[in-house]
């Protein structure tokens, strides 16, 4: 694969263009993949419906059980992805990962708690309310400076 890059002042915004012999499995990947990367939104499914929320939308991505939700204040919807996709799609200024499960928007957060054992509460919009591992405490200090 060879990757190039053209300076061009008539460009607005960034353009990806994949260039091939023909079209196949491997551009379509390809595509697919740079598109979930750079997409301010994400599928989420309820029951047999699709609906596109926007990345500032979403209070938290999860994992439970075998699956992986999105909450926003609309409500919980199942995504079709890992939790470790979802981590490499979503804005790394915005989202940070507080624990194995768990990725929170840090702009939907409300407050932080210290417990006595020593994890924080993320208390989020909503009256949502979650807790930080000790192994991702640095990651969400780190993002308030503290």
């Amino acid at each position: 694969m060879k990757i190039e890059f053209l300076k061009d002042p008539t460009q607005k915004e960034p353009r990806l263009l994949v260039a091939a012999a023909e079209r196949d499995e491997k551009t379509d990947a390809l595509m697919e993949q740079l598109e979930r990367m750079y997409s301010d939104t994400v599928k989420g499914y309820v029951e047999d419906r699709v609906q596109i929320l926007k990345q500032a939308d979403i209070l938290r991505v999860y994992a439970e059980g075998q699956r992986v939700f999105c909450q926003t204040l609309e409500g919980v919807f199942l995504l079709r992805a890992r939790l470790y996709e979802m981590e490499e799609q979503l804005d790394p200024q915005v989202f940070v990962r507080i624990s194995k499960c768990e990725i929170v928007n840090t702009a939907h957060i409300l407050r932080l708690d210290v417990t006595l054992s020593g994890t924080v509460g993320v208390h989020l919009e909503g009256g949502v309310k979650t807790y930080t591992s000790r192994r991702y405490m640095q990651k969400l200090k780190a993002v308030f400076g503290l």
